[in-house]
């Protein structure tokens, strides 16, 4: 993948929908930081722990029939993916099974983030890291990071790419800020000392994302009547899939599940994806009408997906 996911317009069809990503967390409601625009602290009763393997290999089964149509797996979610010591044999086997462009993100402050750790996910064949930062210096960094350490962010960043250049290895990093305004006054030095340090021509790249209402963060109000009528594209080419196997409406979810379309332990996991509540919700917001939807009344992810830039 040489650049990040661009969502198409999505199209009413009877014909079953085939989502072009897939998003599994393989380990939910486990994270080393506690950052104000994540979720991850609000009291749920959502279930926290790591996918079990025979659920991962049943779901990547379920979606082999479509691997030509399905353009990218996120193995990641509300949760830290190098605290899954299965991450490697999860990106190999979905390799293996002919998917491609296989990712996740990372907030890479792990204390301790061992060389074997790193370069045994590299082996494994991944495509796409995302290194979420969101600093430029210690005291913006750890603020936004909250447990973290920019030096030994940065550290573990740096060593991953170099490993990833002596290794000849494919993998490509996008890093990436989420912005706020505690950290929109270091856009410029953030990008100067990135773009130093990644390689353009092994495909990395950088990436500026608004912050959302998905936790926290205070972020602008909603302004633009004619995006609040736009479908959004997320129902119809994002499958979801929380850790205990729950298919949920989009990562504006990850934090509770309230919607439950059904378990992928009990169905096809495209047969959830083509429920009747889903078809519903795909109605509505064809309609112009997904304000009706309480997730999508007070949701900015659209303005997010606007104001994005990647490069």
């Amino acid at each position: 993948m040489t650049e990040p996911w661009k969502f198409k317009t999505p199209t009413s069809s009877t014909e079953p929908v085939i989502p072009r990503r897939v998003t599994i967390e393989t380990i939910g409601g486990i994270c080393n930081l506690r950052c104000p625009m994540c979720p991850i602290s609000t009291p749920t009763k959502k279930v926290r722990g790591t996918m079990e393997w025979k659920l991962f290999v049943k779901i990547i089964d379920d979606l082999f029939p479509h691997r030509k149509r399905i353009e990218l797996i996120d193995l990641y979610g509300l949760g830290e993916p190098f605290l899954d010591r299965l991450l490697a044999e999860r990106i190999r086997y979905a390799k293996e099974r002919g998917f491609r462009n296989i990712g996740f993100s990372s907030n890479m402050a792990l204390a301790d983030l061992p060389v074997k750790k790193q370069r045994e996910i590299l082996e494994s064949g991944v495509d796409t890291i995302i290194f979420s930062i969101d600093g430029a210096t210690a005291p913006v960094y750890e603020a936004i990071r909250v447990n973290a350490k920019f030096e030994k962010t940065v550290e573990n960043c740096l060593r991953m790419i170099g490993l990833r250049n002596e290794g000849g290895y494919g993998t490509h990093f996008l890093v990436r800020m989420v912005k706020q305004k505690a950290n929109a006054h270091e856009e410029k030095a953030f990008i100067a000392f990135w773009e130093r340090h990644i390689d353009r021509s092994r495909g990395d790249f950088l990436g500026i994302l608004p912050a959302h209402s998905w936790g926290t963060v205070t972020v602008p109000m909603r302004e633009d009547a004619a995006l609040e009528r736009q479908p959004c594209p997320i129902p119809f080419e994002v499958l979801y899939i929380l850790a205990d196997g729950q298919v949920t409406y989009c990562h504006e979810d990850w934090g509770e599940g309230k919607f439950n379309f059904g378990n992928a332990r009990n169905a096809p996991v495209i047969d959830l994806f083509n429920s009747p509540r889903l078809a519903t919700i795909r109605r509505l917001h064809l309609a112009g009408d997904k304000n009706r939807l309480p997730l999508c009344n007070h949701c900015t992810v659209p303005y997010t997906d606007r104001d994005k830039r990647y490069w």
